[in-house]
């Protein structure tokens, strides 16, 4: 699998939808927030789990 970036987001939503449309390697500007870690490792899952 070749990897699909995408950088400079500012959302939480931002990040789900990249993973929704194949991307793997997430690039945000600084957002320390559990939400944000949260959010993402359950859309990866959705998306990825069998």
């Amino acid at each position: 699998m070749a990897n699909k970036a995408k950088y400079g987001m500012r959302s939480v939503e931002e990040g789900v939808t990249a993973i929704n449309e194949g991307f793997n390697v997430l690039g945000f500007g600084f957002m320390d927030k559990e939400e944000l870690g949260e959010r993402l490792v359950e859309a990866w899952k959705k998306k990825y789990s069998a």
